[in-house]
């Protein structure tokens, strides 16, 4: 009796033990483990999801059971219970290759399979921002080969996406639009208060995305998507650390971050921290072109005593002096689900830039001495508060849906003083901006899918201004960059986009929008001589979209899509049109119309034995209504007194239309299961109804990569490189800038690159990188800085344990 009670307790001890057996699941080329893997039974009954250690129990599944296991990022996987045993309770799973094989998207906000999307999008797994480590979320762009990136100071980067930039394309983070009433024409640097290390994932949607994100959405929309509070998928209560450092040598970098997660059941927190101090940049020695005295032989030492500013000389002329800056990003959230019928989650995401010098005004010259003696950027400052309402409980209205409420604030600065000059001229400007966003999904039947929702956008602008002298500490107002009495910038506007799968080779979707969007600003008299003080504006924009995506065969899928973009003028359009010019004013035009793009394109991917594939994308747009600078009459006149002097009268007007062509082709061939090769080559071209180049036009840019990876390391070996545009070629903005071409235009330029990342012990990695290998000098087109010489990068990461 006793051997058969002490036979009883072990089969019971060993039922548990197997009931409660604990299943990893990791990536079959490197091994590392795969959170975010759900895990059900094939009659879908039981569910459960990785950790972070891409681990899961099976406790609640039957002995007979068949277990689905599925992640967006891997092939499906169908295995018997029973089976698991057998393999050391470790699952692998292949990771997909080509996105003809189920790849997942974040497509029009929701989460689609990308081969019934007709749109072009690239995603950003954080896996790869890790493994190339980029300083900053332009760099990131730019490390995607489809995104050009200008930038006018180290601490930037202006990202240009089919023919547009600044505020023609449009940044999104966390579902809500960052665009704000002052983002401007001309090159911007938000993308830069973006920290890389805090995203789950992003996407680069190419193309008019106005139907879904409203305006600004001209040449894409780039969508950023921190990491989620996650929540304790076995157990009750679990915690993960992750943190890195990096080291660069070309601008003396030194990056700290850390990211922590408390997660139980139903509450979860995530924290992630980052600081970066960046010192001058280093360019490269060998030169391209003829840029044989390039950048700043001299910089400017404060006035001294005598009061006179002293120019001296660099030691050193691959040193781009002054260049440094700073940059903190905090990310906090809390994320709550009292039930299966929806959760909450709150956000806070805090970044800040210490003074960020302007490296292209700072090497202008005026005659033989320097045009400036100081021209900087103060902190950039970013926060935004979000508060998201997910809903899962299916009724007649939706199936799913999205509700946040979000406030974003916004501080920068302009700081200048001529070369010799006492005036030290301070601009300031904040904008609060209010957010609220509604979107549902609603499954019609079995072949239609429906997703609408709706946007409210307000920004209250204020904006400052004044003189101090240098000398005697003296202050006096000056002209503001806005209105400094009242701005109000809003819009509205509803969408709707229809999914309808014909049949398993053919889906179509179409979408409309209408947006409205008003203006109003009010400024005093103060430090303006305009004969008048408000402007009012008011635009409606209706817009949409259609395309279809036809898997003809297995391995070979063609879109095609045509659709509507716009952008409402704003407050820098409409206001900023005070500063006057020699002999000149511009005066407000209440008859400002939204830019408007009608764009097609056509792609074709295709597989070779999923050994291969090859996509190619041809794109075509006419923008019209194009808000340029032009002679205006104003009650009547063509010139009035302003400022004591009788001025020629100027407005923003809709008068230039234009056309942009591009393509872009890429290849991926698997030459192994772990050596890759990829490559990627971006064209464009566009001119005016003048027959003028566009200024956002880039050259054309591409890049090649090989790459190896096993469970030890992953080892890329990459050339990033961009075609030339002849002098005469330029845009006319860009002829004005000779200090930042060569006589014979924007010369083409190559590098040669090398990083790797190398599993030192279980989570711990270390990453290292050789950039412009050759030490090449060179300067991206339009921008004010060159590129970063031969670089030298150490990093360690320790992943989640």
């Amino acid at each position: 009796m006793y051997k058969i009670i002490t036979l009883l307790v072990l089969l019971i001890a060993l039922s548990l033990s197997a009931n409660s057996q604990i299943i990893r699941v990791v990536n079959s080329i490197n091994e590392n483990p795969i959170p975010g893997v759900i895990i059900s039974d094939t009659a879908k009954t039981h569910y459960r999801v990785s950790n972070s250690k891409g681990e899961f129990s099976l406790e609640s599944f039957s002995e007979y059971d068949y277990i689905l296991i599925q992640h967006n990022y891997f092939l499906p996987l169908v295995i018997s219970k029973d089976s698991i045993q057998f393999i050391n309770n470790t699952i692998s799973l292949q990771e997909v290759t080509f996105e003809m094989e189920g790849f997942t998207v974040m497509g029009n906000k929701w989460e689609q399979d990308k081969k019934e999307l007709p749109i072009s999008i690239t995603e950003i797994r954080a896996k790869e921002v890790s493994f190339q480590s980029p300083q900053t979320t332009p760099d990131m762009l730019s490390n995607t080969s489809k995104v050009f990136v200008q930038k006018s100071q180290l601490g930037g980067g202006s990202p240009m996406i089919r023919g547009f930039s600044a505020n023609s394309v449009l940044l999104v983070v966390d579902g809500v639009r960052m665009n704000n009433a002052i983002f401007r024409g001309g090159n911007l640097q938000n993308s830069l208060n973006i920290d890389p290390n805090s995203l789950g994932h992003a996407e680069v949607i190419f193309g008019p995305g106005s139907v879904t994100y409203g305006s600004d959405a001209l040449g894409g929309v780039m969508d950023f998507h921190t990491k989620e509070a996650n929540f304790c998928t076995e157990g009750k209560f679990d915690i993960d650390i992750d943190a890195f450092t990096r080291a660069n040598t070309v601008n003396s970098e030194m990056t700290v971050g850390f990211g922590l997660d408390l997660k139980w059941k139903n509450f979860s927190s995530h924290t992630q921290f980052l600081r970066s101090d960046f010192s001058n940049l280093h360019a490269g020695k060998n030169h391209f072109g003829n840029y044989p005295d390039f950048g700043k032989q001299y910089y400017v030492v404060g006035q001294t005593d005598s009061g006179n500013d002293t120019m001296v000389n660099v030691d050193d002329p691959t040193m781009m002096t002054p260049s440094f800056f700073s940059l903190t990003n905090i990310n906090q959230k809390f994320r709550y689900k009292p039930n299966n019928k929806f959760d909450i989650t709150y956000s806070y995401i805090f970044s800040t830039t210490s003074n960020i010098p302007r490296y292209d005004r700072l090497i202008q010259y005026s005659g033989s001495n320097l045009k400036y003696a100081d021209w900087y950027y103060g902190p950039q400052n970013w926060s935004m508060h979000n508060l998201r309402l997910r809903l899962f409980r299916a009724n007649k209205a939706y199936d799913s849906g999205r509700i946040i409420i979000a406030y974003q604030r916004f501080d920068e600065s302009r700081n200048d003083r001529k070369f010799g000059g006492t005036a030290f001229r301070h601009r300031s400007e904040s904008v609060d901006l209010y957010t609220f966003n509604a979107d549902f999904s609603k499954k019609l039947n079995e072949k239609v899918n429906l997703f609408y929702g709706g946007e409210i956008a307000i920004n209250d602008v204020s904006s400052a201004a004044y003189s101090q002298d240098s000398k005697t500490d003296a202050v006096e107002l000056i002209q503001t960059r806005y209105p400094n009495k009242s701005n109000l910038y809003s819009s509205a506007g509803v969408f709707m986009n229809l999914k309808y799968s014909i049949n398993k080779k053919l889906s179509l979707l179409a979408g409309l929008r209408y947006s409205i969007i008003h203006l109003q600003s009010t400024f005093d008299t103060t430090t303006n001589s305009l004969p008048f003080s408000d402007i009012n504006l008011t635009n409606q924009a209706p817009n949409g979209s259609i395309g279809i995506a036809y898997m003809l065969k297995e391995d070979l899928q063609i879109n095609a899509n045509m659709g509507t973009g716009f952008r409402a003028p704003n407050l820098d359009d409409v206001a900023k049109v005070f500063d006057s010019e020699p002999g000149s004013v511009v005066v407000p035009n209440s008859d400002l119309q939204p830019e408007y793009v009608y764009s097609a394109e056509i792609s074709v991917i295709k597989s070779f034995n999923k050994i291969a594939q090859l996509e190619l994308t041809a794109y075509a747009s006419y923008v019209d209504n194009i808000i340029v600078r032009r002679d205006f009459i104003f009650n009547g006149a063509d010139s009035i007194m302003y400022d004591g002097s009788m001025s020629k009268v100027q407005a923003m007007q809709n008068v230039d239309n234009a056309t942009i062509f591009g393509g872009v082709a890429s290849l991926n061939i698997n030459i192994t299961k772990r050596l890759k090769f990829r490559t990627v080559y971006n064209i464009s071209t566009g001119e005016g109804s003048d027959g003028e180049s566009l200024r956002h036009i880039s050259p054309n840019f591409g890049s090649t990569s090989l790459s190896f990876e096993n469970k030890y390391f992953k080892a890329s070996i990459y050339s990033n490189y961009s075609a030339s545009i002849a002098f005469e070629d330029l845009a006319l903005s860009e002829k004005s800038k000779t200090y930042m071409y060569t006589p014979d235009g924007a010369e083409r330029w190559y590098t040669l690159n090398f990083r790797t990342d190398v599993k030192i012990y279980k989570n711990l990695h270390m990453n290292f990188a050789i950039e412009n290998i050759l030490d090449r000098f060179y300067i991206p087109y339009a921008s004010g800085i060159p590129a970063p010489g031969r670089n030298f990068m150490i990093g360690l990461r320790l992943y989640p344990f």
